[in-house]
């Protein structure tokens, strides 16, 4: 399978140009619909995490990086979904629901726009929307160090990066009244922990 080869390579590539720490793999469920939700350094978050785990993984990606033939072949073979952004999108919404119909993985950031190694923003309770509405479990994803390998000088070099996998979280089990809300800042809350234990 393409995909496979694909990010076998990545892996390969990454840890030529970083010392990774991976922990958690085995909170991600091997089946069912299921929504990885990260917080977002870097450009490059989407591969970096797709590239470890053993599930096929689908993500969004910008609609301007599908113009040029070579990449967008290379982003619909890794799974990556066009879409528009400052709009709403309800091609991409729709295609996104369907993969969680289908029981498949889907990675998100819920920020909405890279941090730029700068903490980590606020959760957008919007984009937890279908997560929610599909009943899928949410894998909280706490990443750090892509920024400064990939965009911190403009130039790629070698930095420690970790990825942990936080347990799965049940959106039904949280109360139906603002419930994207509510779901949103545990996300940001358990990842900010993460990130705050790392520096310690």
């Amino acid at each position: 399978m393409l995909y496979q080869f694909i990010t076998m390579i990545l892996r390969l590539l990454y840890r030529l140009f970083s010392r990774i720490e991976i922990t958690g793999l085995d909170k991600i469920p091997d089946s069912g619909a299921i929504v990885l939700a990260a917080n977002h350094k870097c450009s490059n978050d989407a591969l970096l995490i797709a590239s470890y785990v053993k599930r096929p993984l689908y993500f969004v990606a910008k609609v301007e990086l599908f113009k040029n033939p070579f990449m967008a072949f290379l982003l619909k073979k890794l799974n990556a979904i066009p879409i528009k952004r400052g709009v709403l999108d309800r091609n991409a919404l729709v295609t996104i629901n369907n993969l969680l119909k289908r029981d498949e993985a889907v990675l998100i950031f819920p920020e909405g726009t890279r941090s730029r190694g700068r903490g980590i923003g606020n959760f957008l309770p919007g984009a937890l929307k279908l997560a929610t509405q599909s009943e899928a479990l949410i894998v909280p994803v706490a990443i750090s160090g892509s920024y400064e390998i990939f965009e911190k000088e403009y130039r790629v070099h070698s930095a420690p990066v970790a990825i942990h996998f936080l347990p799965p979280v049940n959106p039904m089990e949280i109360s139906s009244e603002d419930r994207k809300a509510t779901l949103a800042e545990k996300l940001h809350d358990d990842i900010a922990e993460v990130l705050k234990q790392q520096k310690t």
